[in-house]
């Protein structure tokens, strides 16, 4: 059995982070062994640094990872690139836990930018590949050598501008 590393927000309060913890291991109770920091390190005080350090070790034992919110922490992103870096699969689900389809991202409203640039970069997509992660339609990309059209150079005559002075200079020099 493999163990599937549940991510889900922390900061709502010690009570609504359990809630949010038990009901999105709930969900994969019968797939994987979930397991979650919220609920790992309950009796860990919230700034504590082994809870961080644990999280990660925990994170290294897993073998899949689910994020479980509508937006990610700053905890969150670090333990998503820790994954990336790992190699392990991630999937994303909201905080109903519907999976995210990644190519309805740029029409799901509920998602926040943050959870929404996460999902792109997982997935590799960005806006230089014509994805947008910030919904706002698709980037054009800048077009290659061969596709401009060379612009005709300037010809201008050898007449000088008229030198500009500053205002000071107008009224104290002599002319």
């Amino acid at each position: 059995m493999d163990i599937r590393f549940v991510m889900t927000p922390e900061g709502a309060g010690k009570k609504a982070d359990e809630e949010a913890a038990k009901r999105a291991c709930s969900y994969f109770r019968m797939d994987d062994m979930p397991v979650n920091p919220v609920l790992a390190f309950s009796f860990l005080e919230d700034r504590d640094w082994l809870n961080d350090y644990l999280a990660k070790e925990l994170l290294k034992k897993s073998s899949k990872v689910a994020v479980c919110a509508d937006e990610v922490t700053e905890k969150m992103i670090t333990e998503i690139k820790l994954a990336q870096e790992l190699g392990l699969p991630i999937r994303f689900y909201d905080a109903d836990l519907h999976e995210i389809n990644v190519d309805a991202l740029v029409i799901n409203k509920r998602i926040g930018p943050g959870l929404r640039k996460m999902i792109m970069d997982v997935n590799g997509i960005s806006c230089s590949t014509g994805g947008c992660p910030y919904g706002a339609g698709e980037v054009t990309k800048e077009p290659t050598p061969e596709e401009t059209v060379p612009v005709q150079e300037m010809v201008t005559d050898s007449v000088a501008a008229p030198e500009k002075k500053s205002m000071l200079h107008r009224l104290f020099v002599r002319h």
